[in-house]
């Protein structure tokens, strides 16, 4: 009788010890998974400004782009409109 007790308690300690180890275990598990939760939220942040910056970035350059292009046309446009005067003047100096 005196084995079966001494076992009992021996075997229901072991098992309190076990359910604190898996309490603990959870708990930490709980913290791991908090921080990866806070971590994802502050990368997805970072992407956002990321996104956003390069967003900016690439508006700055085509309109940069487009302007450059619309002065060129313009050169363009003028250069070939002096050149037709030019022509017209010519011509009419020949008559």
């Amino acid at each position: 009788m005196v084995i079966e007790t001494n076992e009992r308690h021996m075997f229901k300690w072991i098992s309190e010890a076990i359910i604190d180890e898996i309490k603990m275990v959870d708990s930490k598990h709980m913290e791991l998974v908090e921080d990866v939760q806070g971590l994802t939220k502050m990368m997805m942040e970072q992407f956002e400004l990321h996104k956003a910056w390069l967003e900016r970035e690439m508006r700055s350059k085509i309109d940069e782009n487009a302007r450059k292009r619309n002065e060129e046309m313009k050169m363009w446009v003028n250069e070939k409109a002096r050149r037709m005067n030019e022509e017209m003047q010519v011509k009419m100096n020949e008559k």
